[in-house]
């Protein structure tokens, strides 16, 4: 992209220049697609590339109704709302297949292989942070995202009492009695799981917390 240098004429605020400001280069006429190649003073090419934060992804973990997914696209929100270019995947959508091979029923092997190819659409994309939601069981799977996204990769995990999760997973599966029992079972089975493989980073409480609040204090957990 190429940008003109506006100035301010007021006695109070110098003119912007981009002379030494990161990421602006000085192009010459040659440059510019004109002749000769004297340089032009008020002609500046950004690169945004070249001043962008270093990219980062963060996996919003928890059992199944703690909120992993309306959290994250909360975050993608709050991130937005601040200018920062970003990206929020549900993991689960890039296992979405069937039937999954023996020794697989989470179909891992097909999330990390899609993570792999979507991640690296986005960072070339130009995004800056890249939101996760989805379950890392142990330390091994943690590690198989990591690689995939190829950047560090920060994990918060979202707690719940397991009542308000019950409660959750009621009104989700309301007239789908299989279903329900299902993820009744799985909740409790997987909350106790998360809790003694301790792969997060940091942990959130968001037993009491609405959404919004929730995508606040996991954007100040992990610092971003």
């Amino acid at each position: 992209m190429v940008v003109g240098a506006p100035s301010v004429p007021t006695s109070r605020v110098p003119p912007f220049s981009p002379r030494g400001r990161p990421g602006f280069e000085r192009l010459t006429r040659a440059d510019d697609g004109s002749r000769g190649a004297r340089t032009c003073p008020e002609i500046w090419k950004y690169d945004r590339m070249s001043n962008r934060e270093p990219s980062r992804a963060l996996l919003i973990t928890g059992t199944v109704g703690a909120g992993k997914t309306s959290a994250a696209e909360a975050v993608g929100e709050l991130l937005a709302d601040a200018g920062v270019p970003n990206a929020v995947v549900d993991l689960d959508w890039l296992g979405q297949s069937w039937p999954t091979p023996p020794g697989d029923p989470f179909n891992l092997e097909m999330t990390v292989r899609n993570l792999r190819a979507v991640a690296r659409n986005y960072w070339d994309a130009g995004v800056e942070r890249l939101v996760l939601a989805g379950v890392a069981e142990t330390g091994e799977e943690r590690a198989r995202y990591r690689e995939a996204v190829g950047v560090d990769l920060a994990v918060c995990r979202i707690r719940v009492e397991i009542p308000v999760v019950h409660r959750r997973l009621e009104r989700r599966h309301e007239g789908q009695e299989a279903d329900l029992r299902w993820h009744l079972d799985r909740s409790g089975q997987l909350d106790r799981i998360l809790t003694d493989a301790q792969v997060e980073d940091v942990v959130v409480d968001a037993t009491d917390l609405a959404v919004p609040d929730v995508a606040a204090a996991v954007l100040k957990a992990v610092d971003w």
